[in-house]
Parts: structure tokens; sequence; C-alpha cells
């Protein structure tokens, strides 16, 4: 149980950030090019002092989980592969 409780305390500044983001989108009224403001202060300010703060206290030998930074690494570039790959196609088959 207290490993789900770490794994909450881990997960909910970062999508507490991101809930915070659509909130104000959606019920401020400002026209979307207004929001790029929200976009830069969460993805350049707040999520690196986020990242910071959540690794700063942590041990060297739990940041170098190779297995995990491996397979985060390969998810990662398979998402941006069937991403790229899908836009592709999209684009190739839409100018035909």
């Amino acid at each position: 149980m207290s490993d789900l409780v770490g794994l909450f305390n881990l997960l909910a500044p970062f999508f507490g950030l991101i809930g915070l983001g659509f909130l104000c989108g959606k019920f401020v009224e400002r026209p979307e090019a207004g929001l790029s403001w929200m976009q830069f202060f969460l993805i350049y300010v707040s999520l690196p002092c986020l990242f910071y703060r959540l690794i700063a206290d942590k041990p060297l030998d739990q940041l170098t989980n190779w297995p995990f930074v491996a397979v985060t690494t390969l998810c990662t570039s398979c998402a941006f592969v069937l991403s790229f790959c899908a836009g592709w196609y999209k684009k190739n088959n839409k100018e035909k």
C-alpha cells in the first residue's frame, strides 16, 4: 500500500499541473492563442522545477535503474515512430 502512496505522491504534482492548465483553459474566457503563456509557463518553468524537486533527494542508485531507463526510452521511441509514420502516411495519401 505504501508503494501506491509513493507513486501517487510522485505523479500527483505532474498531473496536477496539467489539470490546472486544462481547467484554466476551460473556464477562463480567452482565445486559444492567448493560452500560449500557460503552455510556456508549464513546460519551461514549472515542470523543470518539479522534476528537479522530485529527483533531488533520491540516491544515485535509484536514478540509475538501467532496465527502467531502457524500457522507457524504447517505449518513447516506439510512440514517436508510430506518430511519425501515421503523419507521414496521412500526408502522402492526402496529396493523391
